[in-house]
C-alpha cells in the first residue's frame, strides 16, 4: 500500500513540476517582455528555482517507475532498474545542490549583503552539474559495472557499491583505494 501512495505522490508531484515547468515556458517565449506575469530571469533565485524544478521532475519519473515493480509484485535486476537508480540519484543530487545553492545565495544576501550578477548563477549551475556528472556518471565508469540495484522496495545505489563508496570516502580520503588492497 506505501508504495501505490509513493506513486501517486510521485505522480501528482511530477505532473504539478511539469505543469509548471511547461508554463514557465510558455511564459518566456509568448508573454510581452514588460508583461506583469512574464518568466524572467532577475535574479540567481529564478535560474536556482528552474534547476531544482527541473531535478524534481527527473526524480518523481524515477519514483514512478515504480508502478512496474507494483505491478510484478517483484523487484529484480536489468535494464528498467537500472534507469531508475539512475533517475533517482540524479534527481536526488540535482535538487540537493539546487537547495543548497538557494541556500548560500539567501546567507550571501541577507547576512553577508553581498550582491552578485544574476549571470553568476550560470556559473553555479554550471557547478551543479559538473558535480552531478561526476557523482552520478562517472562512478558507474570507473566501477566498470552496474552500480544500481535492487535497493529495498525500489531501485537505487546497489548496497554493496554503497558500503564501499562510504569505506573509501570515510576510511580512506576517498582516494580510490578500497577495503581489499589495504588488507595484511
Amino acid at each position: 500500500m506505501g508504495m501505490i501512495i509513493m506513486c501517486m505522490a510521485s505522480a501528482a508531484s511530477a505532473l504539478a513540476v511539469g505543469g509548471l515547468l511547461l508554463y514557465i515556458a510558455y511564459s518566456a517565449v509568448t508573454i510581452k517582455r514588460n508583461a506583469s506575469r512574464r518568466w524572467s530571469t532577475d535574479t540567481h533565485i529564478h535560474y536556482y528555482f528552474l534547476n531544482m524544478m527541473i531535478s524534481h521532475l527527473i526524480l518523481s519519473i524515477g519514483e514512478l517507475l515504480n508502478i512496474k515493480w507494483i505491478v510484478e509484485a517483484r523487484l529484480y535486476p536489468g535494464t528498467v532498474c537500472t534507469i531508475q537508480g539512475f533517475l533517482i540519484q540524479l534527481g536526488n543530487v540535482g535538487v540537493a545542490l539546487s537547495t543548497m545553492a538557494v541556500a548560500v545565495h539567501v546567507l550571501q544576501v541577507l547576512v553577508l549583503q553581498w550582491r552578485s550578477p544574476p549571470k553568476l548563477a550560470l556559473l553555479v549551475l554550471a557547478i551543479i552539474w559538473l558535480l552531478i556528472f561526476l557523482l552520478v556518471v562517472v562512478p558507474p565508469i570507473v566501477v566498470q559495472h552496474n552500480i544500481y540495484g535492487a535497493s529495498g522496495y525500489w531501485c537505487f545505489v546497489d548496497g554493496s557499491i554503497m558500503t564501499q563508496f562510504l569505506w573509501m570516502d570515510t576510511d580512506f580520503g576517498g582516494e580510490g583505494r578500497t577495503r581489499e588492497q589495504f588488507r595484511m
